[in-house]
Parts: C-alpha cells; sequence; structure tokens
C-alpha cells in the first residue's frame, strides 16, 4: 500500500527488482491506495498470474489481506497479518531501539526527553518499551525518562514545537539528550533547538529513527538514526518465493544504528 509513491520506503521496491533479476525472476508493481481502486488493483495483479505476491506497506501496520489473495503464494514485507495466516518479515524496532538507547547510555547521557510514536501505531508501543527496557537494565529510574506519545495525524508533528518550548529556557534545555520516535520529528526539532540558540550535540544530543533516504546526511549535524531496514526487507520477501521457503512465521530484520554527529 502506497509503497511506491513516498519516499520512506521505496527501497523495497528496487530490492525486490534487484533480487528477482539476480534469479532470474521478473517483477512488476500494482500500487494499491486506500483510497480508491482497490479492487481494480487486485485484478490487475492476478490477471498477471503471479508465482507469488509481495505484499508491502510504506510503513508498518496491521493489515487486512484482500479475499481474492488469501489462496494466492502471499509474503508479507513492513506489514501483519491481523489473523498472522502470512509470512511477514518486518523490522525487529524492539532491539533496534534498545541497542540504540544502550548506546546513548554509554555516551553518559542521563536526562532524556522522549517524543514517540503514536499509540495506535505498531511500531509505536514497541519502540517505547524498548526505551523503558534498556533504561531500566541499565539500572536507571524511568522517572529519569520525560516521556510524550505524539497524537496520529501529520498535523500533530507540529506539537514538538511547543512541546520543546516548554523544556527550553533562555538558551537552556534541561535535557541532555532528545530521543525521536523517528527522523521526522527530529527534523523538526533540529529547527526549533537551532532556532532557540541551542547547539547540537554541544548542548543537546539527538537521536532519530528510520534513516529516511536521502535525509539522515541532510541535517546538519548529520542525525545519528536507527536504520529500518527495506532494503533487506523486500530481499528477503523475494527470497521466501523464490526459495519457496515453507512458513507462516513473522521474521524480524535487524535494525541498524548509524551514528553520526548528533550524539
Amino acid at each position: 500500500i502506497d509503497t511506491a509513491t513516498t519516499p520512506f520506503s521505496v527501497e523495497m521496491i528496487l530490492s525486490i527488482e534487484r533480487t528477482a533479476r539476480q534469479f532470474g525472476w521478473s517483477s512488476f508493481v500494482v500500487n494499491l491506495t486506500e483510497q480508491e481502486g482497490y479492487d481494480q488493483a487486485i485484478w490487475q495483479l492476478l490477471a498477471q498470474r503471479p508465482d507469488g505476491i509481495i505484499y508491502t506497506t510504506m510503513g508498518l501496520r496491521e493489515i487486512t489481506v484482500h479475499e481474492k489473495l488469501r489462496d494466492k503464494n502471499v509474503v508479507l514485507a513492513n506489514c501483519l497479518a491481523k489473523d498472522q495466516a502470512f509470512p511477514s518479515y518486518v523490522p525487529d524496532d524492539y532491539h533496534g531501539q534498545y541497542f540504540a538507547i544502550k548506546h546513548v547510555i554509554e555516551k553518559g547521557y542521563r536526562h532524556p526527553l522522549c517524543f514517540y510514536l503514536p499509540e495506535d501505531t505498531v511500531a509505536g508501543p514497541i519502540r517505547r518499551k524498548a526505551v523503558e527496557d534498556a533504561w531500566q537494565d541499565a539500572g536507571l529510574p524511568l522517572s529519569s525518562l520525560r516521556q510524550y506519545t505524539m497524537l496520529f495525524g501529520d498535523e500533530h508533528y507540529r506539537d514538538v514545537i511547543g512541546l520543546l518550548q516548554q523544556h527550553c529556557r533562555q538558551q537552556k534545555a534541561d535535557f541532555d539528550i532528545l530521543i525521536c520516535g523517528n527522523d521526522r520529528i527530529a527534523f523538526l526539532a533540529y529547527q526549533v533547538l537551532l532556532s532557540m540558540g541551542l547547539r547540537i550535540p554541544e548542548q543537546v544530543a539527538v537521536l532519530g529513527y528510520d534513516n529516511m533516504i536521502g535525509t539522515g546526511e541532510l541535517f546538519y549535524p548529520p542525525l545519528t538514526t536507527v536504520q529500518l531496514p527495506h532494503y533487506d526487507l523486500g530481499k528477503e520477501a523475494t527470497l521466501h518465493i523464490i526459495q519457496e521457503r515453507n512458513h507462516n512465521k513473522t521474521v524480524q530484520v535487524p535494525c541498524q544504528l548509524i551514528e553520526r554527529e548528533s550524539l
């Protein structure tokens, strides 16, 4: 759903195409939208008589597989079936976030401010639990974590502005690191912090998540973040079909910490 028309996860499409070609297979893309033309797109897909179908979404989410696809050779990438009836390849968000926070602790940060993804996203509660678990496993009190959960919807990204203003006074912040639920939050936070005269990372460090393609290196200073494994998700889903893997498990694909200058 929307994978081919958004900038967030296009590497999955590239990976599927490259992996299929490497093994002498052909691939084609049918872009589904949640607004219109869904049934027509399914018929267009099935008219090609595919040997396998990789169902992807541009962000990790739970889906209901269309009834016309339920008896087909379907594998999910970056999404989960609500009835768990299909093999799925998804990011290991828990360990990606856990080891990023462990690294933050090793670097000496003790006063984090956390902006989490909304509770009604799949990744949001997982990443929050990973932060809390890593913090407690290091013997640090949960009370020292100041945590906000963002509301759902792009319009609520701007809530970050007011929240940061509450924690910053006279070019000083009452936190030493900002832990962002994704790089889009970090992008807005950078603008707010820098506009208030705060220096990154000298006064405030910033940790993102996702490593948005073509964006992480453009932060100034460059953003430390966790890589969503979109390329590997596409590759593993394609190999699942080519190698005729026989399971309906959910496979967690590792997320790597990308350390840059914001820490």
